[in-house]
């Protein structure tokens, strides 16, 4: 994929003299960023797994270009903060090759930080040169005396022993971290590893043999999942853009997936060394599904802005979640359902039991009711197509013989 051309927009022009200026093009950038995508295009394609290559890289598209404004505005309220800070790193990104310049852009920490620019850009400028540093050493184009972590946490230029499993990339002290399917990278030492929410206990390291275990399985779990689903796969490999993986000491029976919605593209995977292929498929399709929600509410968020979400009762799980988390697990369990009776009705390559555990999973919140049912007494906060949709999964899956 290209860059948006939009280059001019780094340099510290007049537009960067104040932040008043910065705010107004701030305005014409959402303005610019308003609409994305129709939930109703979505549902009844990406989460049914149907061929959706033209939605999904249109979407991906947006996002970029999204990104890229942010990190242009970003970076233009710190040149008005302090001209020589803002243009160090301008120029740290506008040389940097194009794959390196995608990979900043693409990594959920940048993200995170230039959505709340505002807030206070300096705060994020010491991570914002390293990480461009990073990339500018990975590229081939400078060295640096001290220790820096690309944005992604795929990659750390360091003159200390690197962590055990990552990869020496050339003549230079650099090391890589592996890479899922060639193309999803696995971070389990960055500094945003070690300090991710949920918090943990303690850092507890991978050894190198339970990493390249670890590696076989994540790439186990993604080849069969592209057996069932080349849609699943794609959506994956399309939104989810860094793997998190930890173990925790002292619960290591505790499996987990989660994702947070800052950090678009970060899926955390808690102790997956621990469960079978399945449930990290699972994961993975449950997670890629969150990412690509949580991008399309970029556009337009599910819950009206301020409004304070109430909790509503999971039919899947018994627990309390908040309104817009609700609606999230309505659509996860929607794809997750389809992919599983997709993979039970072709030639599985999960085992059958295993196959059949996550469809019932997927399938109880449905069985019994309607899940929008829970949620219409809220329709006053609920934005856009959100209920209307929701409220069409239950009799998609009828429809298609998953409830019978």
């Amino acid at each position: 994929m290209l860059l948006p051309s939009v280059v001019g927009k780094l340099r510290c022009g007049n537009s960067c003299d104040s932040m008043e200026s910065v705010k107004s093009v701030a305005r014409m950038s959402n303005e610019r960023h308003a609409t994305i995508v129709d939930l109703d295009d979505v549902v009844p394609r990406v989460l049914a797994w149907q061929e959706s290559d033209q939605i999904l890289t249109s979407i991906q598209d947006w996002y970029f270009e999204r990104v890229w404004d942010r990190v242009s505005l970003g970076f233009s309220a710190i040149c008005a903060q302090d001209r020589e800070i803002g243009s160090v790193l301008i120029d740290l990104f506008e040389t940097l090759p194009e794959s390196g310049a995608l990979r900043f852009l693409a990594a959920p920490e940048t993200h995170m930080r230039t959505s709340i620019w505002g807030i206070s850009p300096t705060r994020h400028v010491e991570f914002f040169r390293n990480a461009l540093v990073a990339e500018q050493i990975r590229s081939g184009n400078r060295l640096v005396t001290e220790e820096c972590w690309s944005a992604l946490g795929d990659y750390v230029y360091t003159a200390n022993d690197p962590p055990p499993g990552m990869e020496q990339t050339g003549d230079t002290p650099g090391f890589s971290a592996p890479l899922i399917q060639s193309c999803i990278p696995v971070d389990f030492a960055s500094p945003s590893c070690r300090t991710i929410r949920p918090s943990l206990k303690a850092f507890e390291p991978y050894t190198s043999i339970e990493l390249l275990e670890l590696c076989a399985m994540l790439n186990e779990a993604m080849a069969k999942i592209s057996s069932v689903s080349h849609s699943a796969a794609a959506l994956i490999r399309g939104f989810v853009r860094v793997l998190v993986v930890r173990k925790q000491a002292n619960k290591r029976t505790s499996w987990g997936s989660s994702s947070e919605p800052p950090y678009i593209g970060r899926v955390f995977l808690r102790n997956a060394e621990t469960v079978n292929i399945a449930a990290i498929a699972n994961g993975l399709v449950h997670e890629s599904i969150h990412q690509i929600l949580s991008t399309i509410e970029l556009s337009q968020t599910f819950v009206k802005p301020g409004a304070k979400e109430p909790q509503v009762r999971s039919p899947w799980t018994g627990r309390e979640l908040g309104l817009r988390t609700y609606l999230h697990a309505c659509f996860v369990w929607y794809g997750l359902a389809r992919f599983w009776w997709m993979a039970i009705k072709g030639q599985s390559p999960f085992p059958r039991e295993d196959a059949e555990v996550q469809l019932r999973r997927a399938l109880s919140g449905f069985r019994q009711a309607n899940p929008v049912d829970n949620v219409l007494d809220h329709s006053a906060i609920i934005q856009g197509q959100t209920t209307s949709v929701i409220a069409s999964l239950r009799s998609e899956l009828e429809t298609n013989g998953l409830l019978d």
